[in-house]
């Protein structure tokens, strides 16, 4: 049964349901991630997901 009071996660097609990930980065690590993104032209948000894509499945 579904709990009524949790938010409702939206679906992207072609993805199937979508779920927001968060944890917690120390500043300096962060700064690291972006500075990395930025200089590949790529965001944050599309580097996570291609090292996940990227993890053999088990």
């Amino acid at each position: 049964m579904k709990d009524a009071s949790a938010p409702p996660r939206a679906t992207s097609p072609g993805k199937g349901e979508i779920v927001r990930v968060n944890f917690d980065m120390g500043r300096a690590l962060h700064a690291r991630l972006k500075a990395y993104a930025a200089r590949n032209g790529k965001t944050v948000k599309e580097l996570l997901a291609e090292y996940v894509n990227s993890l053999p499945d088990v």
